[in-house]
Protein backbone atom coordinates (compact mmCIF):
# COMPACT_ATOMS: atom_id res chain seq x y z
CA UNK A 1 0.00 0.00 0.00
CA UNK A 2 1.17 3.43 -0.68
CA UNK A 3 -1.61 5.22 1.23
CA UNK A 4 -4.45 5.40 3.46
CA UNK A 5 -7.73 7.31 3.86
CA UNK A 6 -7.30 9.49 6.55
CA UNK A 7 -10.02 10.53 9.36
CA UNK A 8 -10.26 13.99 7.87
CA UNK A 9 -13.24 14.54 5.98
CA UNK A 10 -15.18 17.18 3.69
CA UNK A 11 -18.37 17.08 2.02
CA UNK A 12 -18.36 18.15 -1.64
CA UNK A 13 -21.52 18.13 -3.50
CA UNK A 14 -23.48 16.21 -0.97
CA UNK A 15 -20.57 13.34 -1.05
CA UNK A 16 -18.44 12.71 1.95
CA UNK A 17 -14.47 12.87 1.34
CA UNK A 18 -11.18 11.58 2.62
CA UNK A 19 -8.26 13.37 2.46
CA UNK A 20 -5.28 10.54 1.57
CA UNK A 21 -1.95 10.37 3.66
CA UNK A 22 0.79 8.96 2.02
CA UNK A 23 2.71 5.70 3.78
CA UNK A 24 5.98 5.99 1.62
CA UNK A 25 8.16 8.09 -0.62
CA UNK A 26 6.34 8.78 -4.22
CA UNK A 27 8.31 10.06 -7.01
CA UNK A 28 5.62 12.04 -8.96
CA UNK A 29 6.73 14.08 -12.03
CA UNK A 30 5.74 17.20 -9.95
CA UNK A 31 6.83 16.78 -6.23
CA UNK A 32 8.85 13.91 -4.19
CA UNK A 33 5.79 12.77 -1.69
CA UNK A 34 6.83 11.93 1.47
CA UNK A 35 5.40 9.08 3.41
CA UNK A 36 3.59 10.78 5.85
CA UNK A 37 2.81 13.54 3.32
CA UNK A 38 -0.91 14.30 3.59
CA UNK A 39 -2.54 14.64 -0.34
CA UNK A 40 -5.94 15.69 -2.17
CA UNK A 41 -9.20 14.03 -1.28
CA UNK A 42 -10.71 10.88 -2.71
CA UNK A 43 -14.53 8.77 -2.00
CA UNK A 44 -13.34 5.90 -1.63
CA UNK A 45 -9.60 3.52 -2.16
CA UNK A 46 -10.90 2.58 -6.02
CA UNK A 47 -10.52 6.11 -7.28
CA UNK A 48 -6.62 6.00 -6.07
CA UNK A 49 -4.78 3.08 -7.05
CA UNK A 50 -2.29 1.55 -4.42
CA UNK A 51 0.43 0.72 -7.27
CA UNK A 52 2.40 2.85 -9.32
CA UNK A 53 3.43 6.81 -8.67
CA UNK A 54 -0.35 8.24 -9.75
CA UNK A 55 -1.01 10.75 -6.52
CA UNK A 56 -4.28 12.96 -5.67
CA UNK A 57 -2.39 16.28 -5.00
CA UNK A 58 -3.36 18.50 -2.23
CA UNK A 59 -7.22 20.45 -2.98
CA UNK A 60 -7.57 18.20 -6.20
CA UNK A 61 -10.74 15.40 -6.03
CA UNK A 62 -11.50 11.88 -7.42
CA UNK A 63 -14.59 10.91 -6.26
CA UNK A 64 -17.69 8.49 -7.70
CA UNK A 65 -15.97 5.81 -9.75
CA UNK A 66 -13.50 7.48 -11.06
CA UNK A 67 -10.10 5.84 -11.41
CA UNK A 68 -6.16 7.59 -11.18
CA UNK A 69 -3.80 4.85 -11.72
CA UNK A 70 -0.44 4.35 -13.15
CA UNK A 71 2.24 7.20 -12.86
CA UNK A 72 -1.42 9.61 -13.65
CA UNK A 73 -1.43 13.16 -11.61
CA UNK A 74 -4.28 15.22 -10.33
CA UNK A 75 -3.37 18.27 -9.11
CA UNK A 76 -3.88 21.85 -8.09
CA UNK A 77 -8.02 21.58 -7.62
CA UNK A 78 -7.94 19.17 -10.53
CA UNK A 79 -11.14 16.85 -10.66
CA UNK A 80 -12.12 13.26 -11.64
CA UNK A 81 -15.67 11.94 -11.25
CA UNK A 82 -18.35 10.01 -12.70
CA UNK A 83 -16.49 6.97 -14.51
CA UNK A 84 -13.52 9.21 -15.65
CA UNK A 85 -10.38 7.57 -15.84
CA UNK A 86 -6.85 9.20 -15.87
CA UNK A 87 -3.84 7.13 -15.93
CA UNK A 88 -0.70 6.56 -17.85
CA UNK A 89 1.15 9.91 -17.26
CA UNK A 90 -1.47 12.00 -18.04
CA UNK A 91 -1.99 15.44 -15.62
CA UNK A 92 -5.07 16.96 -14.68
CA UNK A 93 -4.33 20.38 -13.01
CA UNK A 94 -5.25 23.62 -12.49
CA UNK A 95 -9.58 23.55 -12.24
CA UNK A 96 -9.58 21.28 -14.94
CA UNK A 97 -11.84 17.98 -14.60
CA UNK A 98 -12.52 14.87 -16.27
CA UNK A 99 -15.49 13.27 -15.87
CA UNK A 100 -18.68 11.06 -16.89
CA UNK A 101 -16.62 7.70 -19.31
CA UNK A 102 -14.00 9.74 -20.84
CA UNK A 103 -10.10 9.26 -20.52
CA UNK A 104 -6.82 10.67 -20.60
CA UNK A 105 -3.91 9.01 -20.88
CA UNK A 106 -0.25 8.96 -22.15
CA UNK A 107 1.94 12.26 -21.63
CA UNK A 108 -1.84 14.21 -22.18
CA UNK A 109 -2.42 17.50 -20.16
CA UNK A 110 -5.85 18.82 -19.00
CA UNK A 111 -5.05 22.22 -17.38
CA UNK A 112 -6.96 26.02 -16.91
CA UNK A 113 -10.94 25.36 -16.46
CA UNK A 114 -11.16 23.03 -19.17
CA UNK A 115 -13.31 19.69 -19.21
CA UNK A 116 -13.62 16.36 -20.33
CA UNK A 117 -16.47 14.62 -20.59
CA UNK A 118 -18.76 12.27 -22.61
CA UNK A 119 -16.82 9.20 -23.89
CA UNK A 120 -13.91 11.43 -25.01
CA UNK A 121 -10.54 10.45 -25.07
CA UNK A 122 -7.25 12.69 -24.63
CA UNK A 123 -3.89 10.79 -25.30
CA UNK A 124 -0.37 10.75 -27.09
CA UNK A 125 1.05 14.61 -26.11
CA UNK A 126 -2.06 16.47 -26.51
CA UNK A 127 -3.02 19.18 -24.02
CA UNK A 128 -6.67 21.01 -23.19
CA UNK A 129 -6.17 24.06 -22.07
CA UNK A 130 -8.18 27.41 -21.29
CA UNK A 131 -11.70 26.78 -21.11
CA UNK A 132 -12.04 24.37 -24.02
CA UNK A 133 -14.46 21.90 -23.76
CA UNK A 134 -14.06 17.82 -25.29
CA UNK A 135 -17.58 15.85 -25.41
CA UNK A 136 -19.15 12.85 -26.94
CA UNK A 137 -17.07 10.49 -28.66
CA UNK A 138 -14.55 13.10 -29.78
CA UNK A 139 -10.77 11.81 -30.10
CA UNK A 140 -7.44 14.12 -29.13
CA UNK A 141 -4.26 12.45 -30.05
CA UNK A 142 -0.70 12.80 -30.44
CA UNK A 143 0.36 16.71 -30.56
CA UNK A 144 -2.87 18.43 -30.81
CA UNK A 145 -3.64 21.59 -28.80
CA UNK A 146 -7.30 22.40 -27.72
CA UNK A 147 -6.87 25.94 -25.93
CA UNK A 148 -9.19 28.99 -25.33
CA UNK A 149 -13.29 28.03 -25.64
CA UNK A 150 -13.04 25.52 -28.46
CA UNK A 151 -15.40 22.75 -28.31
CA UNK A 152 -14.89 19.41 -30.02
CA UNK A 153 -17.64 16.95 -30.24
CA UNK A 154 -19.26 14.22 -32.03
CA UNK A 155 -17.07 11.57 -33.12
CA UNK A 156 -14.73 14.42 -33.99
CA UNK A 157 -10.80 13.80 -34.11
CA UNK A 158 -8.09 16.31 -33.55
CA UNK A 159 -4.15 14.95 -33.88
CA UNK A 160 -1.15 15.76 -35.56
CA UNK A 161 0.08 19.08 -34.42
CA UNK A 162 -3.08 20.66 -35.08
CA UNK A 163 -3.82 23.81 -32.70
CA UNK A 164 -7.90 24.59 -32.01
CA UNK A 165 -8.79 27.77 -30.08
CA UNK A 166 -10.80 30.99 -30.48
CA UNK A 167 -14.47 29.58 -30.14
CA UNK A 168 -13.88 26.97 -33.06
CA UNK A 169 -16.58 24.33 -32.78
CA UNK A 170 -15.78 21.23 -34.17
CA UNK A 171 -18.36 18.15 -33.59
CA UNK A 172 -19.57 15.41 -36.00
CA UNK A 173 -17.04 13.29 -37.91
CA UNK A 174 -14.82 15.99 -38.87
CA UNK A 175 -10.85 15.24 -38.42
CA UNK A 176 -8.29 17.86 -38.11
CA UNK A 177 -4.91 16.34 -38.45
CA UNK A 178 -0.87 17.79 -39.39
CA UNK A 179 -0.21 21.10 -38.54
CA UNK A 180 -3.47 22.92 -39.06
CA UNK A 181 -4.58 26.01 -37.23
CA UNK A 182 -8.31 26.61 -36.53
CA UNK A 183 -8.94 29.71 -34.24
CA UNK A 184 -11.97 32.02 -34.15
CA UNK A 185 -15.72 31.06 -34.61
CA UNK A 186 -14.56 28.44 -36.93
CA UNK A 187 -17.43 25.88 -37.14
CA UNK A 188 -16.12 22.33 -38.96
CA UNK A 189 -18.79 19.62 -39.56
CA UNK A 190 -20.13 16.84 -41.14
CA UNK A 191 -17.42 14.44 -42.64
CA UNK A 192 -14.52 17.01 -42.99
CA UNK A 193 -11.25 16.80 -43.49
CA UNK A 194 -8.47 19.50 -42.91
CA UNK A 195 -5.09 18.68 -42.17
CA UNK A 196 -1.21 19.43 -43.14
CA UNK A 197 -0.67 23.05 -43.03
CA UNK A 198 -4.25 25.13 -43.48
CA UNK A 199 -4.87 28.35 -41.16
CA UNK A 200 -8.39 28.83 -40.98
CA UNK A 201 -10.13 31.78 -38.80
CA UNK A 202 -13.21 34.17 -39.12
CA UNK A 203 -16.62 32.92 -39.67
CA UNK A 204 -16.03 30.35 -41.67
CA UNK A 205 -18.01 27.06 -41.71
CA UNK A 206 -16.72 24.04 -43.32
CA UNK A 207 -18.56 21.09 -43.64
CA UNK A 208 -20.76 17.78 -45.90
CA UNK A 209 -17.36 16.21 -47.14
CA UNK A 210 -15.26 18.96 -47.92
CA UNK A 211 -11.24 18.99 -47.66
CA UNK A 212 -9.20 21.24 -47.05
CA UNK A 213 -5.57 20.81 -47.39
CA UNK A 214 -1.70 22.07 -48.16
CA UNK A 215 -0.93 25.65 -46.99
CA UNK A 216 -4.62 27.06 -47.29
CA UNK A 217 -5.22 30.30 -45.75
CA UNK A 218 -9.08 30.86 -44.99
CA UNK A 219 -10.99 34.00 -43.03
CA UNK A 220 -13.73 35.95 -43.20
CA UNK A 221 -17.43 34.22 -43.74
CA UNK A 222 -16.00 31.71 -46.12
CA UNK A 223 -18.26 28.36 -46.80
CA UNK A 224 -16.77 25.13 -47.67
CA UNK A 225 -19.44 22.71 -48.47
CA UNK A 226 -20.46 19.43 -50.29
CA UNK A 227 -17.52 17.49 -51.80
CA UNK A 228 -15.35 20.51 -52.37
CA UNK A 229 -11.91 20.61 -52.19
CA UNK A 230 -9.33 23.43 -51.33
CA UNK A 231 -5.73 22.72 -51.31
CA UNK A 232 -2.35 24.36 -52.16
CA UNK A 233 -1.82 28.04 -51.34
CA UNK A 234 -5.22 28.70 -52.03
CA UNK A 235 -6.13 32.48 -50.19
CA UNK A 236 -10.02 32.96 -49.51
CA UNK A 237 -11.78 35.83 -47.80
CA UNK A 238 -15.09 37.65 -47.84
CA UNK A 239 -17.88 35.94 -48.63
CA UNK A 240 -16.99 33.06 -50.78
CA UNK A 241 -19.12 30.26 -51.10
CA UNK A 242 -17.61 26.88 -52.28
CA UNK A 243 -19.71 24.09 -52.85
CA UNK A 244 -20.29 20.78 -55.28
CA UNK A 245 -17.11 19.52 -56.76
CA UNK A 246 -14.99 22.19 -56.76
CA UNK A 247 -11.70 21.62 -56.39
CA UNK A 248 -9.71 25.27 -55.85
CA UNK A 249 -5.55 24.73 -55.97
CA UNK A 250 -2.53 26.46 -56.58
CA UNK A 251 -2.71 29.97 -56.05
CA UNK A 252 -5.87 30.71 -56.40
CA UNK A 253 -6.90 34.55 -54.26
CA UNK A 254 -10.73 34.99 -53.78
CA UNK A 255 -12.57 37.49 -51.77
CA UNK A 256 -15.73 39.19 -51.97
CA UNK A 257 -19.20 37.92 -52.70
CA UNK A 258 -18.84 34.88 -54.99
CA UNK A 259 -19.81 31.29 -55.02
CA UNK A 260 -18.03 28.42 -57.06
CA UNK A 261 -19.54 25.10 -57.76
CA UNK A 262 -17.13 23.80 -60.03
CA UNK A 263 -13.64 23.94 -60.80
CA UNK A 264 -14.23 26.01 -64.07
CA UNK A 265 -15.53 28.85 -62.65
CA UNK A 266 -12.13 30.46 -61.92
CA UNK A 267 -8.96 30.80 -63.42
CA UNK A 268 -5.46 31.19 -62.30
CA UNK A 269 -2.68 33.18 -64.11
CA UNK A 270 0.58 33.88 -63.55
CA UNK A 271 3.41 34.26 -62.33
CA UNK A 272 3.28 37.59 -62.66
CA UNK A 273 6.22 40.50 -62.19
CA UNK A 274 7.29 39.84 -58.58
CA UNK A 275 5.58 36.27 -58.82
CA UNK A 276 2.82 37.56 -57.97
CA UNK A 277 -0.73 35.34 -59.49
CA UNK A 278 -3.97 36.71 -60.98
CA UNK A 279 -7.35 34.82 -59.92
CA UNK A 280 -10.18 35.90 -62.09
CA UNK A 281 -13.90 34.66 -61.59
CA UNK A 282 -17.05 35.52 -62.28
CA UNK A 283 -19.67 37.09 -59.66
CA UNK A 284 -23.05 37.54 -59.19
CA UNK A 285 -22.89 40.48 -62.08
CA UNK A 286 -19.51 40.83 -63.42
CA UNK A 287 -16.31 39.26 -63.96
CA UNK A 288 -13.53 39.82 -61.11
CA UNK A 289 -9.69 40.01 -61.09
CA UNK A 290 -7.92 39.67 -57.62
CA UNK A 291 -4.55 39.93 -57.06
CA UNK A 292 -2.19 40.78 -53.94
CA UNK A 293 -3.13 44.51 -53.22
CA UNK A 294 -5.99 44.41 -55.82
CA UNK A 295 -9.92 43.70 -55.68
CA UNK A 296 -11.80 44.85 -58.71
CA UNK A 297 -14.45 44.48 -61.53
CA UNK A 298 -12.67 43.83 -65.15
CA UNK A 299 -13.77 46.76 -66.04
CA UNK A 300 -11.54 48.33 -63.82
CA UNK A 301 -8.83 46.15 -63.68
CA UNK A 302 -8.60 47.29 -67.49
CA UNK A 303 -8.64 50.87 -67.25
CA UNK A 304 -6.13 51.19 -64.34
CA UNK A 305 -3.52 48.98 -66.38
CA UNK A 306 -4.42 50.96 -70.00
CA UNK A 307 -4.15 54.17 -68.22
CA UNK A 308 -0.43 53.17 -66.45
CA UNK A 309 -1.66 53.13 -62.99
CA UNK A 310 -1.18 48.96 -62.75
CA UNK A 311 2.18 47.46 -64.44
CA UNK A 312 2.14 47.41 -68.31
CA UNK A 313 3.28 43.81 -68.05
CA UNK A 314 -0.35 42.86 -67.26
CA UNK A 315 -1.73 44.13 -70.53
CA UNK A 316 -1.73 40.43 -72.48
CA UNK A 317 -3.52 38.94 -69.42
CA UNK A 318 -6.37 42.26 -69.94
CA UNK A 319 -7.19 41.17 -73.76
CA UNK A 320 -6.94 37.48 -72.63
CA UNK A 321 -9.58 38.34 -69.95
CA UNK A 322 -11.80 40.55 -72.27
CA UNK A 323 -12.23 37.56 -74.81
CA UNK A 324 -12.69 34.77 -72.00
CA UNK A 325 -15.50 37.22 -70.12
CA UNK A 326 -17.25 37.93 -74.02
CA UNK A 327 -17.27 34.36 -74.99
CA UNK A 328 -18.66 33.15 -71.44
CA UNK A 329 -21.09 36.05 -72.21
CA UNK A 330 -22.22 35.17 -75.18
CA UNK A 331 -22.34 31.19 -74.37
CA UNK A 332 -24.77 32.48 -70.95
Amino acid sequence: MKYVLTDNTRVYKGITLHQIKALKDILTPTIIVKAGDLGGWVEHTGNLSQKGNSWVHPNALAYQQARVFDHAQLLDFGSAYGNAHVFGNAMVQNHACIYDHAKISDQAIAGDYSSIGGYSTVSGSSTVMGYSVILDHARVLDHACITHYAKIRGYAEIGGYACIGGHANISEYCTIHGSAVVLDYVECYGNTLIHENASIGGYVKIYGQAEVRGSVQIGGDVHVYDYAVIEGNVKLNGSVRISLHANISGEAMLSGMVNIQSSGSYMVLGPLLGNHYLTTYRGLKDRFVEMPGYLGTLEEFSLKVRNELLDQSMLPYVSMLELLDHGQKLAG
